[in-house]
């Protein structure tokens, strides 16, 4: 190992880049980048890489760390394709869908629920009931919530409410939103 090179080590497509981090870690700067790299046994995995330039015994060498990211960036991919998928839902339904966090801010919110209030997603967004509707409706709602949240169980509720200037009747199944471990984080 001692004997190889920067590009017998680092050779293919990806040393370019790995050759650029080096560049920018002069003495006393840090380069940082990510890379692909091939291991011994012909595999190939993502790298982050720290380089940190340095005087070694009189000459300029650099300290580099490499870091095997190829899970993590697996897991992000997973949770992307997941995410876009959630989202072809949401979007895709002609019902209107959210989700609440514990003090009842939304966190979700499609565009069939806004216009079902007469709002933008956005105005919705991080606000509570009474961003939405009047404080009695807002109240009437945000009791369902807690007793779906206290309950721990689905509750269907028909919900009588003034948006826009206009009451609209909302037949809602309301659900625990919980976290890996069945701890109720919303609605």
């Amino acid at each position: 190992f001692l004997n190889l090179t920067i590009r017998a080590l680092w050779g293919g497509e990806d040393g370019p880049a790995m050759l650029d981090i080096l560049a920018r870690s002069e003495a006393g700067r840090e380069g940082r980048g990510s890379s692909r790299h091939q291991t011994k046994d012909g595999s190939i995995i993502d790298v982050e890489i720290t380089a940190h330039g340095l005087d070694f015994a009189g000459r300029p060498a650099r300290v580099v760390q490499v870091r095997d990211v190829t899970q993590i960036r697996r897991a992000e991919a997973e949770v992307a394709q997941k995410s876009r998928l959630l989202q072809a839902v949401v979007d895709g339904t002609s019902d209107a869908v959210f989700v609440k966090d514990l003090d009842g801010k939304y966190l979700l919110f499609n565009d069939a629920a806004a216009r079902a209030v007469g709002m933008s997603v956005d105005e919705v967004l991080g606000n509570d009931d009474t961003a939405v509707f009047n404080i009695n409706d807002a109240r009437t709602v945000m009791d369902n919530d807690r007793g779906v949240m206290e309950s721990n169980e689905v509750h269907i509720v028909e919900e009588h409410l003034f948006s826009g200037g206009v009451q609209r009747v909302f037949h809602a199944l309301k659900a625990p939103y919980r976290d890996e471990d069945g701890r109720v984080l919303g609605v």
